[in-house]
């Protein structure tokens, strides 16, 4: 089962956020650390519309209105990213997860996919990365799943939810008309109209995110403490899970010098 292993690891702030929203935090691709997340190279298209017209004032317009869907897509699909690997790995604890007080979450990709919420299987596609961004292109619908090679060394599985199909498939729609909050009740708790397909199951956490409403205690494997993790650190991970109503090991990393569980 070790080729099913996935991590995500998490700064305490985000961990905490993991618990209090009792769901997975979808952030906006135009937010990610890739600048030409979910883009394509331009050359072939440019070539293409070279050998079909002269007309130059056509193409510029052509190339501008390319430039606006793809920037549109990357406002409006939401990720969900997560390492595979059958053991921790130092340089993702090095670059998203640095200080003691982080963890890493581990969890099983095939609970991923099967613990998507009921009414939201058709909406969340999950895809292996592919670090061959010449694959990507116009009109290809998966351009989200193509990076470029030097992203390979997180060997990426991610989750993701664009929100035309999202609005399509439950009539649920994130825009300045659907609230956060109803009552005193989260968004994911509130049913918005006869309409939605989907009730219960999603929220717009920010202006840069959405959270899925999943089951952490089935999702979540376990939870490793940072390498740098001092013992009372460890312990206050155990107590944000045992606050949270989750019973989830508390592990030390195998990373640590004699880690202790």
């Amino acid at each position: 089962m070790h080729r099913f292993t996935v991590w995500r690891y998490l700064s305490l702030e985000k961990f905490e956020w993991l618990l209090a929203d009792n769901g997975l935090y979808f952030s906006r691709a135009d937010q990610q650390e890739d600048p030409d997340e979910g883009g394509y190279h331009e050359k072939q298209m440019i070539a293409d519309l070279n050998s079909a017209t002269e007309d130059k004032y056509l193409k510029e317009n052509v190339v501008m209105r390319h430039r606006n869907i793809r920037e549109l897509n990357r406002r409006t699909t939401y990720l969900s990213c997560w390492h595979k690997n059958s053991q921790e790995n130092q340089a993702m604890w090095d670059k998203f997860a640095p200080e003691g007080a982080d963890v890493v979450i581990q969890s099983n990709l095939m609970y991923l996919i099967t613990q998507i919420p009921k009414g939201l299987t058709e909406v969340i596609t999950p895809d292996d990365c592919d670090y061959d961004k010449s694959k990507a292109g116009v009109g290809n619908q998966r351009n989200f799943k193509f990076k470029d090679e030097k992203y390979a060394p997180e060997n990426e599985f991610r989750l993701y939810i664009d929100s035309g199909t999202l609005y399509y498939k439950t009539n649920i729609r994130f825009d300045n008309a659907l609230m956060v909050e109803v009552g005193n009740q989260t968004a994911y708790a509130a049913d918005y109209s006869d309409n939605v397909t989907a009730p219960g199951t999603i929220f717009k956490k920010n202006e840069y995110g959405l959270v899925v409403a999943y089951n952490l205690q089935r999702l979540i494997n376990s939870v490793h403490t940072s390498p740098n993790a001092t013992e009372a650190q460890k312990n206050h991970i155990r107590q944000l899970l045992h606050k949270a109503g989750l019973d989830i090991p508390v592990v030390s990393s195998s990373l640590q010098a004699n880690p202790i569980a």
